[in-house]
């Protein structure tokens, strides 16, 4: 059993299954099989959590924080899969533990992230023994499956004016500023940063928006939704 210290915070390996609401009315043998052995870490933001490529020893689950999950192009595009939060455990470990296949994507803790890792062998035991279990484990990989099928239809399917448009209004805040840089955008639609920053100097022409370093004001939302 770990401990995970952080402030006033202590999370244990009994704790953790109190953080998932399907898994609190888990039997005490299912709770042993989970608890046994888990890992409980705490991530700090930035924080390489797997790596496409790497061998899957580990079911994850996030207990707190938020990390996503992405892949790379060769020429270093990224695109975000999905994001993981607290409460949430992650498809693709799901996959690669029931194939035996090595991580298909990178994960990357964006704040300070409590991960909880079950070991592979303690993960299989579980999953063929408590329903409660594998409720979460399929719920879990349904969930990020359905994502992932949303995105490939956007990417695919929508125009990036559209899909920009879309994200600045649910990027900005209380005052319509967006605090994030071209490449962070880019990230988030899976595109390139020219192609990002030429769209958004178009809707600066337009009058949507203001761009300035390191940041974004949008001026006319009602345009930008118009757009969609």
């Amino acid at each position: 059993m770990s401990q995970a210290h952080n402030g006033s915070n202590t999370f244990n390996g009994d704790d953790w299954v109190e953080g998932f609401p399907i898994l609190q009315n888990i039997d005490s043998v299912a709770r042993d099989i989970l608890t046994e052995s888990s890992k409980i870490d705490i991530k700090p933001p930035g924080t390489i959590i797997f790596s496409e490529g790497q061998p899957c020893q580990f079911f994850l689950l996030v207990l707190k924080g938020t990390s996503r999950v992405h892949v790379k192009s060769v020429d270093g595009n990224e695109i975000i899969l999905y994001r993981i939060k607290g409460g949430e455990a992650c498809g693709l470990t799901i996959s690669s533990l029931l194939a035996g296949s090595p991580c298909q994507a990178n994960a990357l803790a964006e704040t300070e992230t409590v991960v909880v890792s079950v070991p592979r062998e303690n993960f299989k035991r579980a999953l063929s023994t408590c329903d409660q279990f594998s409720r979460l484990v399929f719920s879990s990989l349904d969930q990020n499956v359905n994502q992932i099928v949303s995105l490939v239809g956007d990417t695919i399917f929508r125009r990036l004016d559209k899909r920009l448009a879309q994200r600045l209004l649910v990027m900005h805040d209380g005052d319509g500023f967006i605090h994030a840089t071209h490449d962070d955008i880019a990230t988030e639609l899976g595109s390139a940063r020219e192609v990002i920053s030429r769209q958004l100097k178009q809707f600066e022409k337009q009058g949507y928006i203001r761009l300035f370093r390191g940041r974004i004001h949008v001026v006319n939302g009602s345009g930008l939704k118009r757009m969609i």
